[in-house]
């Protein structure tokens, strides 16, 4: 799913730069089985954004046609996002468990031994566990976070797509895009890849 929702922004970027798209097929054709596995509505969406580049590439869509593709997109956009989120915050609360167990069984181990290196050595281990635990969780909270701002800069885009072209626009698209940037550079590699 993320790999066709950076598929289609970079799409986006070949429109706005007034460059035809290369998709003679559906580029997503491939990407529709494995997003439908991890969501349904994932893979509807991936497959209706696949077809609207196909028709933008046979249409030989560039900037001024932009509008139309990105208004047609968003709904699909939106349910991508929605289900990116989702497959995201799915394994939280089984971690969650298996990270209370992993703590009751270092307290259970610490309190059993009567030596004081080793009870040191579990509790440090614990402490280790629960640093990447929350690492882990703190990540995956910045990734939605991140695909959110996707989502409402798509929307703030179709919302001023009849006056994309002036300079406020511009501008707010522009702010937008770099806020992402930064915040992307900032995540871990593979945090969320799905």
């Amino acid at each position: 799913m993320q790999e066709g929702l950076a598929a289609y922004l970079s799409a986006l970027g070949r429109l706005a730069n007034d460059v035809l798209l290369p998709y003679r097929e559906d580029p997503f054709l491939a990407l529709v089985p494995a997003a439908a596995a991890t969501s349904q509505s994932g893979g509807e969406a991936i497959a209706t954004l696949g077809t609207l580049l196909r028709r933008a590439t046979r249409n030989n869509s560039r900037a001024p046609e932009m509008r139309e593709t990105i208004t047609a997109a968003d709904p699909a956009v939106q349910k991508l996002i929605e289900a990116l989120g989702q497959a995201v915050a799915e394994p939280e609360a089984a971690e969650a468990a298996m990270r209370r167990d992993e703590a009751e069984q270092y307290a259970q181990m610490a309190a059993a031994t009567h030596d004081p290196a080793l009870r040191r050595t579990i509790l440090e281990w614990a402490a280790l566990r629960d640093g990447e635990a929350a690492a882990q969780a703190a990540s995956r909270a910045e990734y939605r976070r991140i695909i959110a701002g996707i989502g409402a800069s798509h929307a703030m885009v179709n919302a001023n797509v009849a006056r994309i072209t002036e300079q406020e626009t511009v501008q707010r698209i522009r702010l937008a895009q770099d806020v992402l940037r930064r915040a992307a550079r900032a995540l871990p590699r593979g945090a969320g890849d799905t």
